[in-house]
């Protein structure tokens, strides 16, 4: 029998892992959106120091208008303290799409929030002036929801993101739009938002695929790549996210009991707590919310394409495979997972960091040796 040698299969692996990404890069942005059952949606923006970003945004944006066909949609954008040209470029770049375009909009640059301050004064820590900023990108929402019912009504809460529109449509249609709250995944060289991330079992996320700390969540993750099973727009029950763009249901700004954002020091860990992760807890224990992990944005165009290129199948079972270890790890260390919960670790896990070493290692001394037939 003919020995297969390990150079082929190291090849074949390649080839294979390659066509995945390309197939569910285009798979994904070649379909039609289904008719939406948001009627109103209400787009908020918080732009800062983002003048690189804008025009490029400014197109996505463009798109995203036309495929949400006939919702009634509103505009808000508010940016302030500012070293560069982002005020002129949204000046030059927003208000014309949204004028020609015939939506109904409010655009602040250099604004004033928290009291009338445009830049944090000392005394306010950094999460109470974020807290303050993002209240005040939604301030015209009331008025946009006025005798409309608030059920049909989504907020779409932007960071200075890089994303595919139709991604952004398959974030509202999320577990078929049964959600309060649902996010996809945010990256620079890894996911972003550890911060803020808690999964259903309440443990925050690791940097690298497939992300999420108990098993059952990681496996839902990896199903979402399936080129077989995966879908566009199933999600991944979790206790918190935001992760660069949020889809929320409008109703729950209203009522009784509405939620704005806010800052507060946990009494528990005695450290400050960001703002939307207590959105998320503000929501009440009973709430929906559910990460879709085939919604990718990322803060540079490098980062988003790198991480939708590697966003297969393939690369995210060796990934699964090899986070046995650090399942079992962060099960039994509970004094370190109390330690993490509380500072709201931004830093991978050291477990992560051993097995994306000795995979990326492995890896490239594959290439190196059987297909680049180094010695």
């Amino acid at each position: 029998m003919k020995r297969i040698s390990i150079r082929k299969i190291v090849f074949v692996a390649i080839i294979v892992s390659a066509c995945l990404s390309v197939f569910q890069i285009f798979s994904f942005n070649s379909r039609s959106p289904k008719p939406s059952k948001w009627k109103n949606i209400f787009i908020a923006l918080n732009l800062r120091n983002n003048a690189d970003l804008i025009p490029k945004m400014t197109d996505r944006f463009d798109n995203l208008i036309s495929l949400l066909g006939h919702s009634k949609l509103f505009f808000s954008i508010f940016s302030n303290n500012n070293q560069d040209d982002t005020d002129l470029l949204i000046e030059h770049h927003f208000k014309p799409l949204l004028q020609q375009r015939g939506i109904a909009h409010k655009i602040v640059t250099n604004g004033t929030t928290c009291g009338g301050h445009t830049v944090p004064p000392k005394e306010m820590n950094r999460i109470e002036w974020l807290a303050c900023v993002r209240n005040s990108a939604m301030e015209p929402f009331y008025n946009f929801v006025l005798s409309k019912q608030s059920d049909d009504t989504l907020v779409l809460f932007f960071n200075d993101i890089v994303f595919s529109p139709n991604d952004i449509v398959d974030l509202m249609e999320t577990q078929n739009g049964d959600f309060d709250l649902a996010c996809g995944l945010d990256f620079y060289y890894n996911f972003y938002d550890i911060w803020v991330t808690r999964g259903i079992d309440g443990k925050y996320f690791s940097a690298f695929p497939p992300f999420a700390m108990d098993f059952k969540s990681a496996l839902g993750i990896l199903k979402s790549v399936s080129p077989i099973v995966g879908s566009a727009t199933d999600g991944v029950a979790v206790k918190c996210c935001w992760n660069g763009v949020a889809a929320i249901r409008g109703s729950k700004f209203l009522g009784e009991n509405p939620i704005s954002f806010r800052s507060e020091i946990s009494k528990e860990c005695n450290t400050i707590q960001s703002e939307c992760k207590l959105f998320c807890e503000d929501l009440g224990n009973e709430r929906k919310v559910f990460i879709n992990p085939n919604v990718i944005v990322a803060y540079s165009e490098v980062f988003y394409w790198m991480n939708k290129l590697i966003r297969n199948f393939f690369i995210y079972s060796i990934f699964f495979i090899s986070r046995i270890f650090e399942f079992r790890f962060n099960t039994t260390d509970g004094e370190r997972m109390i330690v993490m919960q509380c500072e709201g670790e931004t830093k991978t896990a050291i477990s992560s960091v051993m097995f994306v070493l000795v995979v990326c290692i492995t890896l490239i001394g594959l290439v190196w040796r059987y297909i680049l037939k180094c010695k």
